[in-house]
């Protein structure tokens, strides 16, 4: 699964030598990566210098972690 921001501005494309193309500015939000080894997937991200932002444990044994990449907001 997938979720994205998209921002649906119009946005020029190309200088004065160009053919105009008009496009969309679209922005990565947030990708869902299921794993088998929580601890194992958060150690390897982290050791890139990922940003740990969330773990979440629930009492079924489901877990959300949302790391963030270096450079992102």
């Amino acid at each position: 699964m997938v979720a994205c921001r998209i921002d649906l501005s119009d946005r020029e494309i190309g200088g004065p030598t160009r053919s105009r193309r008009w496009g969309v500015d679209m922005k990565l939000e947030a990708v869902v990566i299921p794993v088998s080894d929580v601890d194992r997937a958060k150690a390897f991200y982290e050791g890139l210098g990922w940003r740990l932002d969330a773990d979440f444990p629930f009492d079924n044994g489901f877990r959300v972690v949302q790391l963030t990449p270096p450079g992102s907001g």
